[in-house]
């Protein structure tokens, strides 16, 4: 008796019993049979999603999620963003709508509502993988966020962010635009200077406007 070798030629199993040759036989078949439902399974997605090529690849563009997460996403919010009223209306759809942390100084619960679990477990792991990827924007707010509040609540956190930028590349039909892993960095320096200078100012210092970049000197 022999099987194909997924080297190339086959594998002769002589030194076999008999049953055991014909168990072998009966997974070898089992398995190409998978192999094969599969491959049909594929297509028969492929076929539903060639109306939405344009979507998956939208959704594609962001790091972190692949072709078979850009269609679970979009077979579960769909193409058309106008169902949804707002961002905010998505992601509480989604179980992704973190409540308010403090009202009237009072603590609240940051749980996320309970939502849609299948594109809310989808679009965790899609913000594992994105944590994962070099320099990017995405990878460096998980881990400013991991820093802060660990990496459980970072990857809610980034999900959510991933779900909110689906939205918008969705609604305007256009690809993902990566801003850089030192985005936030830019971010931080230039929030604390304008802090420092309306700080200035309160004190009565007499601090002169920033220039705009095309202004001439």
């Amino acid at each position: 008796m022999s099987l194909p070798s997924p080297g190339g030629g086959y594998l002769t199993l002589t030194a076999l019993s008999a049953n055991h040759r014909f168990l072998l036989q009966q997974s070898w078949d089992h398995l190409c049979y998978l192999e094969q439902s599969l491959a049909q399974f594929d297509a028969e997605i492929d076929s539903h999603l060639e109306p939405y090529r344009l979507e998956v690849e939208l959704i594609r563009s962001i790091p972190g999620i692949d072709r078979t997460a850009a269609a679970s996403i979009l077979s579960e919010i769909g193409a058309d963003m106008l169902r949804f009223h707002s961002e905010r209306h998505l992601a509480s759809w989604a179980g992704l709508s973190p409540g308010n942390n403090e009202s009237a100084g009072k603590k609240k619960s940051s749980r996320t509502s309970s939502g849609n679990p299948h594109i809310k477990s989808v679009l965790v792991e899609c913000a594992w993988a994105a944590s994962r990827t070099k320099r990017t924007y995405l990878a460096a707010k998980f881990w400013k966020l991991a820093a802060r509040r660990g990496k459980k609540k970072a990857l809610i956190a980034l999900a959510h962010k991933m779900l909110i930028i689906v939205y918008h590349l969705l609604h305007r039909q256009q690809p993902y635009l990566d801003l850089g892993e030192d985005y936030l960095d830019t971010l931080g320096r230039d929030s604390k200077a304008k802090r420092l200078l309306r700080q200035l100012k309160s004190l009565g210092y007499d601090v002169p406007s920033e220039s705009h970049p095309n202004e001439a000197s």
